[in-house]
């Protein structure tokens, strides 16, 4: 079994390094031009968290309903599944790209940022959402495919993105190759350019017929009400909770905004670093997911419940070892993204308190996987919801403002906060209830 969760899991690790790699370079690059420059990019950074979000109602419906099909040996029924999902996905982004357009701006600065930070962040923003088709097109191709046992073709194409993009990015932000030098506009085109390419290669994959998954190209489409609604009744709840998440990260850092910019970068900064230690949360989530919903789909649960706690425990393991570079080497890793002394320092705080609560986060990362590969959305939205609303914001809002302790005290309550989710993970993945879950 741990041989088959990490083959599953190293290649949608890879891939979601890529991913997260495509925000994180440029970051790196904008870095040289400053704390203004950093914060405007990261909080686009979060903007496409934020977008994520959204899809994840449709995405996480798709993975389960193909994981179930390809474990019930129904093959035609997960690229059913895959047809109507990607259908759906490309709906609802024609109408999100014109929102996000418009709202941009007005949106960065009722969160708390300056009116510097959002004018050049709602530049960047406004370029990669042009590109939200692309966007969603590329999360449901990842998530069909990794719910069909197939981790590796969404890694390659993401390393092919973010080499695109990388590129790009030198070119055009700093203007190399008789390319003028556009800052953080060059930076937004470069990812938009870079995610336009990816879903243009996922839709030759599926018509190509030489992959796990294939849309048939004789067969005409329509809409099928039944399949969407079984997408959605296991997405939504889902959707709702990334949502949650995401608009109390959102809550969360016009708290931090209070501090000023340069707690403001030195969060952005060490967000970012931490996401790499997020990697092994999202590969081993993506195990959990597959294998809990195509043991289920095979009718049996005692192997989809070992699984699970079989990749919780890998990927608490690595994550662990993650954290203990992040206690040992803050200042160096600050330092790859920005040169100014203050936000570095303020940064490695972020890491060293952080740092301890990678373990009870892969919990979470994995055991909610596990959840969403058997159907059963409700539970994570509900741990969400009191995670982060009713305790997190609270705590932080007393630690960092009522105490005194700033951005420090801020950055302690999401790690208690952390501890206390992880805690609710194992008892309701312990509980088993989700065995009975029918999709």
């Amino acid at each position: 079994m741990r041989r088959t969760i990490l083959e599953l899991a190293w290649p949608a690790i890879l891939g979601n390094l890529f991913q997260t790699i495509v925000s994180m370079v440029d970051l790196v690059m904008v870095g040289r031009l400053g704390a203004v420059a950093v914060a405007s990019v990261g909080l686009g950074g979060q903007m496409l968290w934020f977008l994520n979000a959204l899809i994840v109602a449709v995405t996480v419906g798709t993975t389960a309903l193909v994981a179930r099909s390809i474990g019930a040996k129904k093959k035609k029924d997960a690229e059913h599944v895959l047809v109507q999902s990607l259908a759906l996905v490309l709906l609802i982004s024609f109408v999100l790209t014109g929102f996000w357009y418009i709202a941009a701006e007005k949106f960065l600065l009722l969160i708390g940022a300056s009116q510097e930070v959002a004018e050049l962040g709602s530049t960047y923003i406004r370029i990669v959402f042009l590109s939200t088709p692309c966007i969603f097109l590329i999360f449901n191709s990842e998530g069909a495919l990794r719910g069909a046992g197939d981790t590796k073709t969404p890694m390659k194409v993401g390393a092919t993105m973010n080499l695109i993009n990388v590129v790009l990015n030198y070119t055009l932000i700093f203007g190399k190759f008789g390319f003028p030098a556009l800052g953080v506009r060059g930076a937004g085109i470069a990812t938009a350019t870079a995610f336009v390419w990816a879903s243009l290669t996922y839709v030759l994959i599926f018509f190509s017929g030489r992959f796990v998954l294939t849309i048939p190209r004789k067969d005409g489409f329509s809409f099928d009400i039944n399949t969407i609604k079984r997408i959605l009744k296991i997405g939504v709840p889902t959707g709702i909770q990334r949502i949650t998440m995401s608009g109390s990260m959102i809550f969360y850092v016009s708290i931090i905004a209070g501090f000023g910019t340069t707690a403001l970068a030195a969060h952005q900064i060490g967000l970012r670093v931490e996401s790499l230690s997020y990697m092994p949360g999202f590969g081993f989530a993506v195990a959990a997911t597959t294998l809990v919903g195509q043991n289920l789909g095979a009718k049996n649960p005692q192997k989809a419940e070992e699984s699970g706690w079989e990749a919780a425990k890998l990927c608490a393991a690595f994550m662990g070892i993650m954290g203990l570079f992040m206690i040992l080497f803050p200042k160096p890793m600050a330092h790859l993204f920005v040169s100014d002394t203050e936000v570095i320092d303020l940064a490695a705080w972020y890491l060293r308190i952080v740092a301890i609560s990678e373990p009870p986060l892969a919990l979470i990362f994995t055991l909610a996987g596990g959840l969403r590969g058997a159907g059963e959305t409700r539970s994570p939205l509900y741990i969400s919801v009191f995670g982060l609303w009713i305790f997190r914001i609270p705590l932080a809002y007393f630690l960092g403002i009522f105490l005194g302790w700033g951005a420090v005290g801020a950055w302690t309550a999401m790690t208690i906060d952390t501890f206390v989710r992880g805690g609710l993970y194992v008892y309701q993945f312990r509980k088993g209830k989700w065995k009975e879950v029918r999709v």
